[in-house]
């Protein structure tokens, strides 16, 4: 992990990272029904959290262990 985290750090990447305060860009997204949902339309809801994981919510739906997905992704 500590490899990473300086390869990462070495790529520049934190130089075009978001910082504390900065807005997010509006964003896309498919929700657990598979509906495409979009940030701006849920943002006039009230506020958003996002949730980020690193590739095990994909590999658990995959294999069923989510619930059903119908194989579209």
């Amino acid at each position: 992990m500590h490899r990473a985290t300086a390869e990462l750090e070495a790529s520049g990447i934190l130089d075009r990272a978001l910082k504390v305060g900065d807005r997010a860009p509006s964003f896309t997204l498919f929700n657990q029904e598979h509906v495409q949902v979009v940030s701006i339309d849920l943002l006039r809801e009230g506020p958003l959290v996002v949730g980020f994981f690193r590739g095990t919510l994909v590999t658990l739906l995959q294999h069923g262990a989510g619930g059903s997905t119908g194989g579209q992704f």
